[in-house]
């Protein structure tokens, strides 16, 4: 199900902290601590243009509405971003910690971010102050998962326990507590509205019942205590989910009804470093990966097997792509930056230190939590 790295990218100068495809699956979007954003050419597995110094510190999430893509911050921003031109459009300012990640909710220009004042906050694309704000933890917020076609949100805290909102009261009904015992980093809704997994700290993926708030099944990832990153369902592939802890990609079945489901690891791929985050293109045919090293790794999914009919046609497509460039002696896969790349720079977010994100510098300034 995990095909070869058909290519990798070293474009960013630290940590890939997060990557994701536009909605038609032909252009991807990655970020990280060096506070730039690269726009990326699926079909001709380049990049477009390098957004630098996209806020004053290092950026924790990116992810697609429509045309347009959003960013959060060390800096305690989000930002609105204009993909064909890498304008940005807006900036959205009412969080007091680190936002740590932003979830497109609904279909009408509405997103949830997640911050480390204890909060979420919802959004309206045209507005840039927040239409409400969701208090309840007792810890940084890392991450949420919009329940599709409905309004309920899921909320992945620092203090060990997950939220479930009503999106339009702003009221969290339940709570679901007990299972880990680390901070809980990242949730995903893999089958229904029944079953909710998350991750944790603590190296453990777990399935909840929503209707009881009780554990279905608790696996360990075996990951020498490294933290679970991240998890996400596969699209089109109901009740499978991929995840990322240390080095490891792992995808896991569920089985079972929504009373009884269970989790069983069906494969695994080690990588040379702690991966960071993961990606899966909505027509199911590659993903991406980003890790501690500032390597993006691009791959197809599910080799041979992938019925999707672009699925051929991408892997012909990158094959011609790699061959030309190997043969003009440009980038030969193994992860060289690209050179001659348009860069866009927004000269409204440059660090208030003076700091720069150029790829020569030792490190980069990450402010405060609080």
């Amino acid at each position: 199900m995990i095909s070869e790295s058909l290519t990798t990218f070293s474009n960013h100068c630290w940590q890939v902290s997060s990557a994701d495809f536009n909605p038609s699956s032909t252009q991807l979007a990655t970020t990280g601590w060096d506070r730039s954003i690269f726009l990326y050419s699926v079909n001709e597995l380049s990049p477009i243009y390098e957004i630098k110094e996209a806020h004053s510190l290092p950026i924790t999430c990116i992810r697609w509405i429509d045309s347009y893509f959003l960013t959060t911050s060390t800096d305690k921003t989000v930002m609105l971003w204009d993909s064909p031109t890498g304008k940005s459009k807006r900036k959205f300012s009412g969080h007091l910690g680190w936002v740590m990640s932003v979830e497109v909710v609904g279909g009408e220009g509405g997103f949830v971010t997640s911050s480390w004042d204890h909060t979420l906050a919802i959004w309206d694309i045209d507005h840039p102050r927040p239409v409400s704000t969701l208090s309840g933890h007792m810890a940084g917020v890392w991450s949420s998962a919009c329940l599709p076609q409905s309004k309920v949100i899921a909320s992945a805290s620092e203090d060990c326990t997950i939220r479930l909102w009503d999106r339009d009261s702003g009221r969290s009904f339940a709570t679901l507590a007990g299972g880990h015992n680390d901070g809980i980093t990242t949730v995903t809704w893999p089958s229904n509205e029944f079953v909710l997994g998350s991750a944790s700290t603590d190296s453990r993926v777990i399935l909840w019942d929503t209707r009881t708030c009780k554990v279905l099944s608790k696996i360990d990832t075996q990951t020498k205590d490294s933290p679970v990153k991240c998890i996400v369902a596969l699209p089109g592939q109901r009740g499978v989910i991929a995840g990322v802890a240390g080095p490891y990609l792992k995808i896991w079945a569920l089985s079972g009804n929504s009373g009884e489901s269970r989790l069983t690891e069906i494969t695994s791929r080690c990588f040379p470093n702690d991966l960071e985050c993961l990606s899966l293109a909505p027509d199911g045919v590659c993903h991406v990966l980003g890790d501690v090293s500032a390597t993006t790794f691009f791959s197809l999914f599910g080799g041979d097997d992938n019925v999707n009919p672009r699925y051929t046609d991408i892997k012909s497509r990158l094959s011609a792509v790699l061959d030309k460039q190997e043969g003009e002696g440009g980038r030969d896969g193994r992860g060289d930056r690209l050179p001659g790349i348009p860069v866009i720079r927004d000269e409204g977010n440059r660090s208030p230190r003076g700091a720069s994100s150029s790829c020569s510098d030792s490190g980069v300034d990450v402010g405060v939590v609080y």
